[in-house]
């Protein structure tokens, strides 16, 4: 489910942690070794404390949203990727990953607006223009 894209996210966050004095931050980078290894309860309890932290990094939310995801809580992934895709709205990952989880909740409308939403923040998003032509077909 996690693609490359998603895995630069949680890489960025664990460089950033090198040097942040955030230990929001910090606690969230811990946290990636355990959201890789698929431990997502205990990846979502480490990443909603760090975002309780630290309410305005995007790269926290948007990890809490997998670790959600992965722990079959899609109300509370939605919320995380949402979180996400307003604190960073250039985010695309967020964005494909909230409008797919809408999917799964077979939403496909909120999934459609979660894709326009993210074509007006990155109108050259080819990857959300894609996901929202295969949905109206």
């Amino acid at each position: 489910d996690v693609c490359s894209s998603d895995l630069a996210i949680a890489t960025a966050l664990t460089a950033e942690a090198v040097s942040s004095q955030d230990p929001a931050v910090r606690q969230a980078a811990g946290a990636v070794s355990t959201l890789k290894a698929g431990r997502y309860a205990d990846a979502a309890a480490a990443l909603r404390a760090a975002f309780g932290q630290n309410t305005t990094h995007a790269g926290i939310a948007f990890l809490l949203g997998w670790a959600e995801r992965g722990n079959g809580a899609m109300v509370d992934a939605v919320s995380a990727f949402r979180n996400a895709t307003v604190l960073d709205p250039a985010m695309v990952p967020a964005h494909l990953a909230l409008a797919d989880t809408y999917l799964q909740m077979q939403q496909p409308a909120l999934a459609m607006q979660a894709l326009e939403r993210g074509l007006a923040a990155v109108p050259g998003a080819i990857e959300l223009r894609r996901l929202l032509e295969t949905i109206k077909r």
